[in-house]
C-alpha cells in the first residue's frame, strides 16, 4: 500500500477552505508497509441526530458521553484521542439545542 501524503501548505488550505477538514498524521506502522508517519486530512468523528429528538435527552446524551469517558475508552480505538477540548473542532453542520446547552454549560459555546 502506498499512501500519498499531502504538504502542509496545502493541508492548511484545504483545512482554511473547508473548516470540517483536520490534519492528520496517519502514525507509521498503523498500515502494512507504511514506514513513516503520511501527512492525511480528516473529517471528525461525530455523533449526529434526528432534529427531531427531545434537546432533554440529547443534553443527557451528551453529559454521559462526557461524563464516562473512561467507557468511551473502552470501546472504542480512538476512544482516548476524543476530548472535551476538541469536541466542537470542524464541525460542519449546526449543533442540536440539546447539545448545545451541554456545551454552553462547559464553556464550549457562547
Amino acid at each position: 500500500m502506498v499512501l500519498v501524503p499531502i504538504s502542509e501548505e496545502k493541508a492548511k488550505e484545504l483545512a482554511a477552505e473547508f473548516p470540517y477538514y483536520g490534519i492528520f498524521n496517519i502514525p507509521s506502522g498503523m498500515y502494512k508497509g507504511v514506514e513513516e508517519p503520511v501527512r492525511a486530512l480528516a473529517t471528525p468523528a461525530l455523533w449526529i441526530c434526528d432534529a427531531k429528538l427531545s434537546p432533554t435527552l440529547v443534553y443527557k446524551m451528551t453529559k454521559a458521553l462526557w461524563e464516562h469517558r473512561d467507557i468511551l475508552e473502552k470501546v472504542h480505538a480512538k476512544g482516548k484521542d476524543i476530548t472535551l477540548e476538541t469536541a466542537l473542532d470542524g464541525m460542519g453542520i449546526p449543533l442540536h439545542p440539546g447539545a448545545e446547552l451541554y456545551y454552553k454549560e462547559v464553556g464550549l459555546v457562547k
